[in-house]
């Protein structure tokens, strides 16, 4: 799952992606609330070049990311997916 965090600015900013953390009960449940968010466009501009296949949603959810440090780049290292949060965005 591709991931983004405010920037200074407030702006959403590609932190890179998550792909462990997840027990088949929160993929269930994931899926369920983002289907309803999808959208055509990725709501980060200037996001560059993405896999293929990638499903864009509407940045509701507010997700807590377990990592080891953050890259030279602007990345999570080792990123984990601890829960999920609601938010009103």
């Amino acid at each position: 799952m591709l991931v983004a965090g405010p920037d200074d600015r407030g702006s959403l900013e590609y932190a890179g992606s998550v792909g462990t953390g997840f027990t088949a009960a929160m993929l269930i449940d994931l899926r369920e609330r983002l289907v309803p968010l999808q959208q055509s466009d990725p709501p980060i501009p200037g996001l560059g070049p993405t896999p293929d296949g990638v499903v864009w949603v509407r940045p509701a959810l507010i997700g807590e990311v377990a990592f080891t440090e953050w890259t030279g780049d602007g990345r999570l290292w080792h990123p984990s997916l601890c829960r999920w949060f609601e938010t009103d965005r």
